[in-house]
């Protein structure tokens, strides 16, 4: 059986998770001065909240389920293509 998030806001889980990696690695403040102006305003702050928010929920949602996955979950294309994109980001931003 394939676990499935029934949320309509899957973007907002890259984009915190995004927002994530920037804090990690101290290039947040950074983004926000040369690229977006808008998260120095009270709007950008809450919608950066916001996304934050989301990727902590969907965090909760996938630790919450079943801790052993059958042999298809595991070897989704997917959840692989996730895995390697966040090392890949992980890397570039190191």
């Amino acid at each position: 059986m394939r676990i499935t998030w029934d949320s309509k806001i899957k973007t907002s889980v890259k984009r915190g998770n995004l927002a994530y990696l920037f804090r990690k690695n101290n290039l947040l403040d950074e983004f926000i001065k040369n690229h977006w102006q808008e998260g120095r305003e009270e709007r950008g702050i809450t919608n950066l909240k916001f996304i934050e928010k989301i990727k902590e929920d969907y965090e909760v949602f996938w630790v919450n389920e079943d801790d052993d996955p059958d042999e298809d979950e595991q070897n989704d294309p997917i959840s692989q293509v996730i895995e390697m994109m966040n090392k890949i980001m992980e890397n570039h931003l190191r």
